[in-house]
């Protein structure tokens, strides 16, 4: 009988590289140095709570600004800009992505997200200032306390995450080691910015990185949390073999697996409910656009309706809801574009219409991403965001030239052609669960909802590319917001009316989407009939 290697077992038939419990519960070495270093990082924060810098902080402080102050101005501007409810989203996104890319470390991934409160503990029990412009370069003036460095904190434990659990699960050792330098160099980066900016002391950012650094090797020490992560660390294809021993290993059997998982009745009601969510959102809009005719509000674009929809005492519990819907949704549009259940196939209207869908699940991503931040900021902070959104791609026009209004109007009028073809070919009507069975009024009733919903929509796509479009050649003022759209085709004659239309186009397309939940499917359909 063949031997194996001596940290190789077979459990039921299947090979397993985990070492024997015989060495404890623990990994004694790890254990040590996570031990180690979180002690560094609490001797450091008792120094820090009495002293409002160290003596290497102002040197090390100015060296730096000397070196790097003026260059890539833009990089410590948007790492500033990722700060408080902003932060914490992308933690989130981040902690999903690396959940749904490897399950198993799941409960690692949780435990070391806790950085964020730990940090926030620290960083209020400690109330250190932040560095003096009377000693150092500020640019920038942010509230709160000094140390430790959240930016430090959330790029080292984030960065961490996606390198034990993605690249350690999907690469090779070389190709670990490669994500490890470039993550590295990302936390770096981090750290070096909230320094060039003078936002924090260097001390500071060492306190975030000792606190990420001992608190990751300490989970990682514990086998019970560390063995989903470090079991077959760098050995993708030992793991796929140990638990897929049926499926020869690749990225086909990996995108077979994860089809499977997305055709499982939980993961079709979690899109279904993003059908619902997305058909009240649409209808509000149409809504306030027929209100906007008879001057009893404004007209409101998608993330207007998010806003109004959470406006109000049950914000937090809805907001909840409409993100799960929106991100539902969302996951529908990247499943249609990857994954192609509805069979649009790899022709040229094939790819056209699964770019469309990519397209879609980056919107309603973002739009989910909104709904988030309304619930943990309030619709003050986040009817901000969205202006400062709009603000920022005025600015790139800006700096892009005429040529970039140019592209927008004509991706919008292309889009906006491509509704209209859609509302007279009705593509949806193949996309049911039976197609081939008779259907009554309401099925009647459910295409001619989606036609015009998809007139208007294409309309509405046309007049906005239009208005950019003039914008462009007079040097008018321009915005992508379908709010403007609307408010702008009150000055056109017989605007009203028009406005109008659009507004029931945009009901009609919210009812055809709470339709859609029903009777959509989500699976290519059974060929081959059961014997």
């Amino acid at each position: 009988m063949q031997s194996l290697p001596d940290n190789v077992v077979r459990r039921s038939g299947v090979l397993s590289r985990r070492t024997v419990r015989a060495s404890g519960p623990v990994r004694l070495p790890l254990l040590i140095i996570g031990l180690a270093l979180l002690a560094a990082f609490a001797v450091t924060s008792v120094l820090a709570a009495v002293n409002p810098y160290f003596p290497f902080d102002v040197p090390l402080e100015r060296a730096i600004q000397g070196w790097l102050s003026g260059t890539v101005p833009w990089f410590f501007s948007s790492v500033t800009a990722l700060n408080g409810t902003t932060q914490t989203l992308a933690g989130i996104v981040l902690l999903l992505l690396v959940v749904v890319l490897n399950p198993r470390a799941i409960i690692f991934a949780v435990l070391a997200s806790l950085t964020g409160p730990i940090y926030f503990f620290v960083n209020g029990v400690i109330n250190r200032p932040r560095p003096s412009p009377q000693l150092v370069e500020v640019t920038e003036h942010l509230g709160g306390n000094s140390f430790p460095s959240g930016h430090a904190t959330f790029a080292a434990t984030y960065v961490t995450l996606l390198v034990l659990c993605v690249a350690g699960k999907y690469m090779k050792r070389r190709g670990v080691t490669v994500a490890a330098l470039v993550g590295a160099l990302v936390v770096l980066a981090f750290s070096i910015a909230r320094i060039v900016t003078g936002g924090h002391w260097p001390s500071d950012v060492l306190g975030g990185l000792l606190l990420t650094a001992g608190w990751m090797s300490t989970l990682l020490s514990i086998r019970l949390i560390g063995d989903p992560v470090l079991s077959w660390f760098g050995d993708p294809e030992g793991a796929w073999n140990a638990r897929h021993p049926s499926l020869p290993y690749g990225w086909e059997s990996r995108r077979r697996i994860v089809r499977r998982a997305l055709y499982t009745p939980a993961a079709q009601a979690f899109e279904r409910f993003g059908f619902v969510v997305r058909g009240l959102i649409w209808g509000l809009m149409g809504a306030f656009a027929i209100a906007a005719v008879f001057k009893w509000s404004r007209a409101i674009d998608l993330y207007g309706a998010v806003t109004v929809l959470e406006s109000n005492a049950f914000r937090v519990p809805l907001a909840f809801l409409a993100t799960i819907g929106l991100a539902g949704y969302a996951l529908w549009g990247w499943f249609r574009a990857i994954a192609d259940p509805l069979q649009r196939g790899k022709g040229v209207d094939g790819i056209m219409a699964r770019v469309g869908f990519l397209s879609s699940a980056v919107s309603y991503t973002l739009l989910a991403l909104f709904a988030a931040q309304v619930g943990f900021a309030g619709p003050a902070a986040a009817g901000h965001s969205a202006s400062q959104a709009l603000l920022v791609a005025t600015v790139v026009a800006a700096f892009e030239g005429v040529g970039l209004v140019f592209v927008i109007s004509a991706f919008l009028i292309v889009v906006g052609l491509g509704q209209l073809l859609d509302a007279w070919r009705a593509p949806f009507r193949k996309d049911v669960l039976t197609p081939d069975a008779p259907r009554g009024r309401a099925w009647v009733t459910w295409i001619w909802l989606g036609r015009t919903g998809l007139l208007a929509r294409g309309v509405l796509f046309l007049l906005s590319g239009g208005l950019i479009l003039a914008a462009g050649l007079t040097g008018a003022a321009w915005s992508i917001s379908f709010a403007h759209a609307f408010e702008s085709l009150l000055d056109f004659p017989a605007g009203a009316v028009l406005l109008t239309l659009l507004g029931l186009g945009m009901v009609a397309l919210g009812l055809h989407s709470l339709g859609g939940a029903r009777w959509i499917r989500m699976r290519p359909p059974v060929l081959a009939k059961r014997p």
